[in-house]
């Protein structure tokens, strides 16, 4: 056996290579290598015969690394090398489907141990299943099959039997393994019937099975080749079909299963053929039996136990739901489901119906592309006109466009028929259809962007680092929703200054500005929150409307702050920016939420009352916030913000709204056109950036592209980490001004320099040096519990202001230590031998500041620069002069600016 620990077998996949795969390289065919559920999602690639050594490379390379590595067992379509020639890639988004392939030449029977999905077999349902196996090969040899090449799945037993079939076989091969799972298969071993299709997987003998964690009772083990004859011969097409289930046994007559004689209805394989899986199963009275479904038929993202089939002891079956989307749904109905086209048989009265108005709808979509994303939603790409759309399947434009070609035949839906055409071709996505990624606005794929125009032409912008171009058919799949606006067609020469007059905002918060569009670009965060301050009259929502409309235009540009954190992550879900408009504050908890849908996170909800399931939604979005007040003040929610406080406009500069729509129309395309030349210099620049080395702000990844993207800008460099320093260091002062306990430790220490000692004696200091309005302020804490949370929410805004902060948790009782970082220095030395300045004390820098109060700006300024030089840290400069001086003759705001 093979050891439990090894991640691969080298040798084994070299075995398998040179016994399985060597037919399809033969034949001058190409075979997919895929590995599920890594850390980098599927990885996917495309090998000939001539790579074989990068094909074993890559397969040794991710297994143990991935839910484990498989392989197609039929040739592929040689033009899908395109995809990834001879490597593997991460992420990827396209497969193989049936469609690229060429013809079959391997039959795999796999018989698999009946147990709870997503985890190892023991190793009795193990050696069951192997056993299993053997007897089917046994029982096929006497029949005159030639031998197979018999293999272990690591859960399971695998027969591997050349043939030599049409890519489409008719159903020969389904039907084949039908039959040897109504022989062999029972409650404890079966034949997996899912692995007909001529482009499914198998996996790769010499890498690891992973499903699950590896328990002593489940472990992991190696998949490898057990046995492979001396001679390799084809199984003629007769003896498959000598052993196939008839064609004509497939289709059950009209009018439900009637009572039968003899063996009864195989109700379990009647739906395991038709991709409905089964939960659990009870006997009822009277002989009857019940058996759970694992989804509703009618709404496949139902998981909750409402379904079920019921055989009675004469044979006759019925159906029904519980759910009440369900009420009086019965057999019948999910036969036309599962099983279109069982009406054409007689009825009881011999005459001969026709196809339901459900199965018309359903055959109308036969050409369409139906498949599913990682959360199991049910999407459509269809053609439109000259060009392809995609919509949910069970969303009101594919409904609209399914009404729309029926009503072409000249048969009118109702919305009973429309419901079951629907929940078929959810079923058929979700259950037959590969997995693709979806996408709102903005998507990358092998390194370039995409932005979708949202134009009726369905056409996207493709930047790389070469510049851009628009494609009519861009690699990825672009989703509507709705509200989605259209953006202009791009033009080449403008500037993004060309903005300025549309926006108002500063000199110094213009690069901030324009940071922000540049992230938004993309795809991925993290992205920066954008805070709007500003009075009445300053334009914060015509700001917020321009600067939207320049990546993510909407009918609605600008919202209410969502009700909870649900509601956020639907509004996530749904645009690429999120815009709320004029707020007066944002609570804790949305705080956080949206710090997560800024750096990327989830939020989970209870789906039903009745059960445990969960309702997942993930998102990472761009957001920006517009209001009066100082909206944000949480530590956290600021150091993930760019914090822009917008001037008011004089009355005599004031234009109408219809005069500025007409002259932002005029130079929208231009601007956006800018955007995207950025964006390619960005790309280009990206990787050498990546590589350099500099203190980066909280959101690194931010700050590397739009350093990347800083001299396409027309900027100076350093410009973007300039003005993102200003602006984390204005948070910081934001953050402590609206905690009182924080200001309140600021102002202890300005007067005693540091203090050392336990939290019950700071809260006592802290209350006597505070007025009794503070302490009524919602966020003076009530208690040394309080105050600790507090304290330690703002520890980061205090360092950056030069209050160092020590926690000793440990001792007993706590302490805590705060002083100014320069506090303990040793005495300054001049250069040049001069003599050195004394350690001053902050009572003498506050005098020495206090003298100059009333000179001229220079001597101010001189003043403050001989403070940072000799002894106090510029942060602590800023706070004395901020809350101890009134300076009369300059701008005592410009002095600490030009610091």
């Amino acid at each position: 056996m093979p050891n439990h620990t090894e991640r691969s077998d080298v040798e084994q996949i070299r075995r398998a290579a040179e016994n399985i795969l060597a037919r399809i390289w033969q034949c001058g065919g190409v075979v997919e290598l895929r590995a599920l559920n890594t850390s980098q999602g599927i990885v996917s690639g495309y090998f000939d015969g001539d790579h074989e050594e990068d094909f074993l490379k890559a397969a040794a390379q991710w297994s143990g690394r991935s839910h484990g590595v498989y392989t197609t067992l039929n040739p592929v379509r040689r033009d899908c090398l395109a995809r990834a020639a001879n490597r593997a890639t991460v992420y990827a988004k396209t497969t193989t489907g049936d469609a690229e392939i060429t013809h079959r030449l391997w039959l795999l029977v796999d018989t698999d141990p009946t147990r709870p999905s997503g985890i190892s077999a023991t190793d009795e349902e193990h050696n069951l299943a192997l056993k299993r196996a053997i007897e089917i090969r046994s029982s096929l040899s006497s029949k005159g099959f030639p031998d197979p090449l018999n293999a272990d799945s690591g859960n399971g037993g695998h027969l591997l039997y050349a043939i030599d079939l049409p890519a489409d076989d008719g159903g020969l091969v389904q039907r084949f393994l039908q039959a040897l799972n109504h022989q062999f298969g029972d409650k404890i071993v079966g034949v997996d019937l899912k692995v007909h299709n001529p482009s499914r997987i198998s996996k790769l003998y010499g890498t690891l099975a992973c499903k699950g964690d590896s328990v002593p009772e489940r472990p992991h083990r190696l998949a490898r080749l057990i046995d492979v004859p001396a001679s390799l011969e084809v199984v003629p097409r007769e003896l498959l079909e000598s052993i196939a289930m008839p064609a004509a046994t497939a289709k059950l007559p009209a009018g439900g299963i009637p009572a039968v004689t003899g063996a009864q209805f195989d109700v379990p394989g009647y739906l395991h053929a038709r991709n409905v899986l089964t939960g659990k199963s009870k006997a009822l009275g009277d002989g009857a039996t019940l058996w759970e479904l694992a989804r509703c038929p009618w709404r496949p993202a139902e998981t909750d136990g409402g379904p079920f089939v019921i055989q009675l002891a004469n044979g006759k079956v019925t159906a029904g739901c519980h759910h009440s989307h369900c009420d009086g749904k019965g057999w019948d109905d999910l036969r036309d489901l599962i099983d279109p086209g069982w009406r054409d048989a007689n009825d009881k009265k011999g005459s001969r119906k026709g196809p339901s108005v459900a199965q018309q709808i359903v055959a109308l979509a036969a050409g369409d592309e139906l498949f599913h994303t990682a959360e199991k939603e049910a999407y459509v790409t269809t053609i439109v006109g000259n060009h392809c759309e995609t919509w949910r399947v069970n969303g009101e434009a594919y409904r609209l466009n399914l009404r729309g070609r029926l009503h072409e035949t000249g048969i009118v839906a109702n919305k009973s028929a429309l419901d079951d055409a629907v929940a078929t071709l959810e079923s058929k996505a979700i259950f037959s259809g590969q997995q693709h990624c979806v996408h709102v606005r903005t998507a990358q794929h092998d390194g370039h962007l995409y932005i979708d125009l949202c134009n009726e032409a369905w056409e996207a912008v493709e930047v790389s680092s070469e510049g851009w171009r628009i494609v009519a058919e861009p690699p990825v799949r672009f989703v509507r929703n709705p509200g989605m606006a259209a953006l202009p067609m791009p033009v080449e020469g403008g500037n993004v200054s060309q903005l300025r007059e549309f926006i108002n905002v500063t000199d110094a918060d213009w690069p901030l500005t324009v940071a922000w569009l540049m992230a938004a670009l993309r795809p991925t965060g993290p992205y920066p929150i954008l805070l709007i301050n500003g009075e009445q009259g300053s334009c914060k929502s015509t700001t917020c409307r321009r600067l939207r409309s320049l990546i993510d235009p909407n009918t609605v540009p600008l919202r209410d702050m969502p009700k909870n954190e649900q509601n956020l992550m639907i509004c996530a879900k749904n645009a690429h920016v999120i815009a709320l408009d004029n707020l007066s504050s944002v609570s804790k908890e949305m705080s956080n939420a949206m710090c997560r849908v800024a750096t990327g996170g989830g939020h989970s909800e209870r789906s039903h009352y009745s059960n445990d399931a969960e309702t997942l939604f993930y998102a990472v979005r761009p957001q920006m916030l517009n209001g009066i007040a100082d909206i944000a003040t949480r530590s956290d929610f600021l150091d993930r913000s760019l914090w822009i406080c917008l001037p008011i406009v004089p009355k005599s500069a004031r234009k109408t709204e219809k005069e500025l729509d007409e002259r932002f129309a005029q130079v929208h395309a231009s601007v956006f056109g800018a955007l995207l030349t950025a964006a390619a210099h960005g790309l280009k620049q990206l990787p050498e950036v990546e590589q350099m080395q500099f203190d980066l702000p909280r959101l690194a990844d931010f700050a590397h592209w739009i350093i990347a993207v800083e001299s396409a800008l027309g900027w100076e460099p350093g410009t973007f980490m300039r003005a993102m320093d200003r602006n984390q260091n204005e948070s910081h002062e934001l953050a402590i001004a609206s905690s009182p306990a924080a200001e309140a430790v600021r102002k202890l220490i300005v007067a005693t320099v540091r203090y050392d000692g336990t939290w019950t004696e700071l809260l006592k200091k802290l209350i006597t040096i505070t007025d009794e309005s503070t302490k009524r302020q919602e966020g003076w804490p009530k208690n040394v519990a309080g105050l600790s949370c507090k304290i330690r929410e703002s520890a980061p805004n205090l360092r950056a202001t030069g209050i160092q902060v020590e926690f000793f948790d440990k001792e007993r009782p706590k302490r805590v230590t705060l002083q100014y970082a320069m506090a303990n220095q040793p005495v300054y030395q001049q250069s040049g031998g001069g003599a050195a300045l004394p350690d001053m004390g902050l009572y003498m820098a506050v005098a020495m500041v206090a003298c100059f109060a009333n000179d001229p700006y220079d001597v101010v300024e001189s003043t403050l620069k001989t403070l940072v030089r000799f002894w106090i840290a510029p942060p602590v400069v800023a706070a004395v002069a901020a809350s101890s001086l009134s300076l009369s003759n300059c701008d005592g705001a410009q002095v600490l600016r030009d610091l």
